[in-house]
């Protein structure tokens, strides 16, 4: 059974490092971008915060050499932004980008849906069924939203892989550190995770039915309704 707790600790450094944890040890620079990596899209590091790098050698135990390489690393993920003169920083939150990326991220996990009812993998389909019902579970809990975001940006992942796809699996990945950076405001309270767990569960429905098109819309209105959440949390903040 999918270890849905596990892939949700191993996002980040499986994202930065495209690799997971245990499979090989990681080099310095990959440590240090994969503790920034998760203080960034975490939120514990501010967006346009600056990243000095000798005080990122120093609380690293590390001269500047991989503290640089690893800026580099969080650079390719838009995670960090080096500019001339002015060292790294961290990327802002850009409204336009949110539409753009939680559109692109509907429709990728609407064909990953869409492939797996088609398929119609009893084990495949159990499998998310059972993860379903632990977002369920967990957005049942007291105050959710912290534990409830890493668990169905895990599951989205797993959908993707699930989908046999190479290009919807490169592709989800590659967007999910921005998109981490966002889901954090998707549940602000236990009404925002359990809006979320009933549309996985109705996806799970309409995948266990076989229903292909469903199932996609299904997968995309689960997405479209964090957009529509976010929107709303900034709008409000």
């Amino acid at each position: 059974m999918f270890d849905l707790d596990q892939a949700s600790r191993d996002h980040v450094t499986l994202a930065i490092t495209r690799r997971a944890r245990g499979v090989a040890p990681l080099t310095g620079p990959e440590q240090i971008a994969v503790a920034l990596g998760e203080e960034i899209v975490d939120g514990r590091a501010a967006p346009g915060q600056r990243l000095g790098e000798a005080e990122l050698a120093e609380r690293f135990s590390s001269s500047r050499a991989p503290v640089r390489e690893a800026l580099r690393i969080l650079e390719t993920h838009t995670l960090v932004r080096i500019l001339p003169r002015r060292g790294a920083h961290v990327t802002p939150l850009e409204p336009a980008e949110l539409t753009t990326l939680y559109r692109v991220r509907a429709c990728l996990l609407g064909l990953a849906a869409e492939a797996i009812a088609r398929r119609g993998d009893r084990e495949e389909i159990d499998e998310i069924a059972g993860s379903c019902a632990r977002l369920v579970a967990t957005a049942k809990a007291a105050n959710p939203g912290a534990r409830y975001f890493p668990l169905a940006l895990a599951m989205t992942l797993r959908l993707a892989t699930l989908s046999a796809s190479p290009h919807v699996v490169h592709l989800v990945g590659a967007l999910s550190l921005q998109a981490r950076r966002y889901a954090r405001l998707a549940f602000p309270d236990k009404a925002a995770c359990t809006q979320s767990a009933t549309l996985w569960r109705e996806l799970s429905t309409v995948l266990s039915a076989g229903d292909a098109d469903a199932a996609r819309e299904a997968a995309e209105a689960i997405v479209l309704a964090s957009l529509t959440r976010i929107e709303a949390s900034i709008a409000q903040s």
